[in-house]
């Protein structure tokens, strides 16, 4: 089954290419707005947000955003979490160490979704590079943008499942912007990374050796939106009015990703030709436990996670 549900055939006939009209169930005020503070950084697959910013679905659904620039996740939780802002956006794992550390963070609406029918985010090696397998890996340096995060975490499992030693790889942090260099001066082995870099990797005829994130799942939830759960409990119709809007906004970008390509540049200040050579990340329209948990098994497993953390009990009650 496709991350995109039956709900989105219904929702995308109420959307117009032009302008669109946001769906009566979220055009719930017409008088004075309910205020709500984000915080963003300009990742490719908040598109939705952007989306609906520029075609005002929030001011329709009566809400007032403040929105506050971010560098990470990590900072958008110190946000969230020391109540500066209500809503913030962040990797699964990042939320999930945050909530069982105890920090009130619930998931309230998707994020980018990984599917093995188009993987992007996929780990390169050079075209003549002696490795072709998880156990060539053994003994060599991979590029990651973070030591514990989502690209190491997953080659790592993937290492395992294909009978290798993960422990036996030395990761070394690098901004994406410049694993091309470091792989093309064998400073490193192999660089695992995602849109817009896979592509760039690509085009510059680097080798696909694996996609880590398929040894996963095939289907998973890699990002979230997340809200302050105590402000949510007190404010439950403004969290979930922001929800729905993200919902309805990616049932529309998930169908224009190319026709949305400016729209991605103007806030990413990714090129358009970089852009251009990129698989869309989608956005799932369901925030179910079923396409959080593997990603949670899996960090859990290499202990990127203080505690298990059950999926269920990261999302908010009644969100789409």
């Amino acid at each position: 089954m496709s991350f995109e549900t039956s709900t989105r055939a219904a929702v995308v006939r109420g959307l117009a290419a032009a302008a669109v009209a946001l769906p009566a169930r979220a055009t719930l005020a017409q008088g004075a707005k309910l205020p709500v503070t984000v915080t963003v950084s300009p990742a490719t697959d908040l598109l939705p947000y952007f989306y609906a910013r520029q075609q005002g679905l929030f001011e329709k659904a009566g809400l007032d955003i403040t929105e506050i620039a971010g560098t990470s996740g990590s900072a958008s939780l110190v946000a969230v979490a020391g109540g500066s802002a209500q809503i913030g956006f962040a990797n699964c794992v990042s939320i999930a160490v945050a909530f069982a550390k105890g920090v009130p963070v619930v998931m309230l609406a998707c994020g980018g979704g990984y599917d093995a029918a188009l993987p992007w985010a996929q780990t390169f090696v050079l075209p003549d590079a002696p490795i072709h397998s998880a156990k060539d890996l053994e003994g060599k340096t991979v590029g990651v943008t973070g030591l514990h995060d989502l690209f190491a975490t997953a080659l790592r499992n993937w290492m395992e499942k294909q009978g290798a030693d993960p422990e036996a790889v030395h990761f070394v942090e690098l901004p994406p912007s410049s694993m091309i260099a470091a792989l093309q001066s064998k400073r490193i082995d192999a660089f695992t990374i995602q849109e817009p870099f896979r592509g760039a990797a690509q085009a510059a005829g680097f080798r696909v050796l694996a996609a880590p994130y398929d040894a996963v799942a095939r289907q998973f939830l890699t990002a979230a939106w997340f809200v302050n759960a105590t402000w949510a409990g007190r404010n439950r119709e403004t969290a979930l009015r922001f929800a729905r809007v993200i919902h309805d906004a990616a049932a529309y970008t998930n169908d224009h990703f190319e026709d949305l390509l400016p729209l991605i540049s103007s806030y990413s200040k990714i090129p358009l030709e970089s852009l251009r050579q990129s698989r869309p990340i989608k956005v799932p329209l369901s925030l179910r436990p079923g396409i959080i948990q593997p990603l949670l098994d899996v960090a859990s497993h290499f202990h990127e996670l203080p505690a298990p953390v059950r999926a269920q009990d990261l999302v908010f009650a009644g969100v789409p």
